[in-house]
């Protein structure tokens, strides 16, 4: 059991306090990313071919962050910076929970995908997305090490109008990305060619054998 000692309870347990503030902003910022991660599930009947503009992504991930601020439900303003947005983006790249594509074109930026396993459902009737997943689980586990705020007191880590907005903006994006390739004007590709394709799954198969060698070493 772990637990503060009898000095620094009597200190007001000033220590603590202090590295707790240290930490949440950045807590504050993981957890923002990963619900905005919930806003790149695909609409119904879309099959998951689209990719979005990972620039994009980080500008509404932004949007989606002052909004929740602002609302309440986000306690530091700093977890909207866009570095510390992207640092998180990175690490659920490691993780394989987003797959990004980077094209050998200069002119041709990032683009991004949550991976399939990661993505919640959606509702049959409505198409809403639902409080479901692996992704909902992983964003309620990095829930419990946040700071409580004055419209978290009924204890729901990511609520309704939460899940709602970043599903707004995620539609959004999905909206632009597909009205783009309609009419011909985006100038990033929506879709993988076929070289990205096999170099994607190359380095998915990659990543797959150094989590378990990683693994296999824990173990010894």
């Amino acid at each position: 059991m772990v637990g503060l000692t009898d000095d620094e309870r009597k200190a007001g347990r000033e220590n603590y306090d202090f590295y707790c503030f240290l930490i949440w902003p950045f807590v504050e910022a993981t957890w923002l990313a990963a619900v905005s991660l919930m806003g790149l599930t695909p609409p119904l009947g879309q099959n998951g071919e689209i990719w979005i503009e990972q620039g994009k992504a980080y500008n509404s991930a932004q949007l989606l962050g002052k909004t929740l601020f602002h609302q309440g439900d986000l306690s530091y303003f700093e977890a909207v910076n866009k570095e510390t947005l992207k640092n998180s983006y990175f690490r659920f790249e490691q993780d394989e929970l987003l797959l990004v594509v980077k094209s050998k074109d200069p002119k041709i930026p990032p683009r991004i995908q949550l991976g399939a396993s990661w993505r919640p459902s959606r509702d049959a009737k409505t198409g809403a997305l639902r409080a479901d997943g692996k992704l909902w689980d992983f964003t309620e586990k990095i829930a419990k090490s946040r700071r409580e705020g004055k419209n978290r007191r009924n204890g729901a880590t990511v609520s309704s109008r939460v899940l709602r907005l970043t599903d707004e903006l995620g539609r959004k994006l999905w909206e632009e990305t597909v009205e783009a390739e309609r009419s011909g004007k985006g100038k990033v590709p929506s879709r993988l060619s076929n070289e990205e394709k096999e170099a994607l799954g190359k380095s998915m198969r990659e990543a797959k054998k150094k989590r378990d060698e990683r693994g296999a070493r824990a173990h010894l």
